[in-house]
């Protein structure tokens, strides 16, 4: 089975959603959202604090919410062209 790898910029707006979403309190609950290791998102969140996604208190920043506005529709495209080309595979094909 083919297994993409989600491009660092994807899970920036994974990262910002699972903030937006959970607020700042539970780093775990931002993990689990976005579906990330613990050591990994930890570098990731000081990237986009370098970035100025992210303040020193992990809140979005302005600078932030634009990166994920100018972002979603490309996260739409991406999302469609992976299940037109690389569909789910059939429970027949894993026998």
């Amino acid at each position: 089975m083919l297994k993409m790898r989600r491009p660092e910029i994807a899970i920036y707006s994974d990262i910002i959603d699972a903030i937006l979403k959970h607020g700042t309190k539970s780093q775990t609950k931002i993990q689990t959202s976005a579906n990330l290791e613990y050591e990994r998102m930890l570098r990731l969140i000081k990237k986009m604090q370098r970035l100025d996604f992210l303040d020193e208190k992990l809140h979005v920043t302005e600078r932030g919410k634009s990166f994920r506005k100018d972002f979603e529709p490309a996260r739409k495209i991406t999302a469609e062209i992976f299940a037109k080309y690389w569909p789910k595979p059939s429970k027949e094909n894993h026998r």
